[in-house]
């Protein structure tokens, strides 16, 4: 069964505002329960970090929600990434600002 309404009548850049003339790397999108907002992650260079973005489907308008070039012990820079929304709407996510992302089940040791 198919249902010719869920197919694309046309393409549409959704990030374009976000980066008019590079391109650029964005991942992990996120669709709100309401489905009204997409929540991502980008950067626009390979030596900046993700930040998390929010893109209002309705209005077209994006607006940032994490900022900041933390510097890791190691080098590099630390990154947020993988948003999700919470049951309330609040944006999830996992970020290496403490150094390191822990291991699955695990909780890393404070102090």
């Amino acid at each position: 069964m198919s249902d010719a309404s869920l197919v694309p009548t046309s393409l549409e850049n959704l990030t374009e505002s976000l980066h008019p003339a590079e391109n650029v790397d964005i991942r992990d999108p996120a669709v709100s329960r309401d489905g009204r907002s997409v929540a991502l992650a980008m950067r626009r260079r390979r030596q900046d970090a993700h930040r998390l973005w929010m893109l209002d489907l309705d209005s077209r308008e994006a607006n940032q929600l994490t900022f900041g070039a933390t510097r890791l012990p190691g080098g590099g820079v630390a990154t947020d990434r993988d948003p999700t929304f919470g049951p309330d709407g609040s944006v999830w996510f996992v970020s290496t600002r403490a150094g390191a992302v822990a291991t699955p089940g695990m909780i890393p040791a404070s102090g």
